[in-house]
């Protein structure tokens, strides 16, 4: 683990490479799928890159694939940059 630069509560743990599939729905109602690499994560939150830009404060779901496994969580885009 390593501490962050932005002064986060809690340690972020590098999770590299795993395979990030989002969705979520737009403001005209449309459900958005979309497909990122994971950077890092924490208890509080994960870190990704996300091949297309999600909207700052968009709820969204998220499922992690790695290892033959498979992680679905619920989140919001909390800090987003371009």
């Amino acid at each position: 683990a390593y501490k962050s630069k932005d002064i986060r509560f809690s340690w972020r743990h590098p999770c590299d490479s795993l395979h990030v599939r989002y969705e979520y729905v737009d403001d005209d109602g449309n459900t958005v799928v979309g497909q990122g690499v994971s950077t890092d994560m924490n208890e509080c939150g994960l870190g990704f890159i996300a091949y297309k830009q999600i909207p700052q404060g968009k709820r969204i779901t998220v499922t992690m694939r790695g290892g033959g496994r498979e992680l679905t969580c619920f989140g919001e885009i909390r800090n987003a940059r371009t």
